[in-house]
């Protein structure tokens, strides 16, 4: 059996769609281009909590020369 691109569970062999999630079978750019975007997606932070972490950065620079 051979697993889905898309969510991982295991397809019959020559099937056309993959029974958990109604997608069919990519071509190998497809896979290539959703395996990036997804590690793509996991490395990067929130743009929020580069705000937050700024935030308290400058905050802190604030502190230490204000005394």
């Amino acid at each position: 059996m051979k697993r889905c691109p898309w969510c991982g569970s295991e397809m019959k062999h020559g099937s056309q769609a993959c029974t958990a999630c109604d997608k069919a079978p990519a071509g190998k750019e497809d896979r290539d281009a959703l395996i990036s975007r997804e590690a793509f997606e996991k490395k990067t932070i929130p743009t929020w909590l580069f705000a937050v972490i700024v935030g308290i950065f400058l905050i802190g620079l604030a502190l230490i020369f204000i005394r």
